[in-house]
């Protein structure tokens, strides 16, 4: 499992999403690798920085091929690995997971005080009402596929 979690308020708000890299500790400073084992050092990830936020926008804002493509092919010759790494990120699952104690907003089964929202955007999230509160273990659990599963209990299909 790689993924980066956060609390907030007190529990009341965790937020988990996924990490698209990999680190060893390894008795010196972290190493960051992509899931293709690309290491990451500070040169290629400046340069991927770089790439994302050109003064004229970045190559995913290009409208056509060469803008996206002539900026990638300048940034090979400083880090030969620059497309395989920039292919990987874009490529990455989203993976984006809230639990949300939400007094001031609830609203009966439209906002369920206690809930998860699975998703970014409104266009594609979804929300699941939880009947009481939970932590960041049961959040870790759930999401660890290592650990025994978690069941919806009242889907209403049997």
């Amino acid at each position: 499992m790689s993924r980066l979690f956060c609390v907030l308020e007190d529990g009341r708000k965790i937020f988990s999403v996924s990490f698209p890299f990999s680190i060893r500790e390894e008795g010196g400073p972290p190493v960051f690798f992509s899931r293709g084992g690309i290491e990451i050092d500070n040169r290629l990830s400046s340069e991927i920085n770089a790439l994302l936020h050109m003064p004229s926008g970045g190559v995913l804002d290009a409208v056509d091929f060469e803008g996206f493509i002539d900026p990638v092919f300048e940034s090979m010759e400083v880090h030969l690995s620059i497309w395989s790494l920039l292919r990987e990120i874009m490529l990455a699952e989203d993976s984006y997971l809230r639990y949300d104690w939400d007094l001031h907003r609830k609203n009966g089964h439209l906002h369920p005080e206690y809930h998860l929202d699975v998703g970014y955007s409104s266009s594609c999230t979804f929300k699941i009402g939880l009947k009481r509160g939970v932590d960041e273990a049961f959040l870790l659990s759930l999401t660890d596929r290592d650990t025994d599963c978690h069941y919806l209990g009242d889907c209403g299909i049997s």
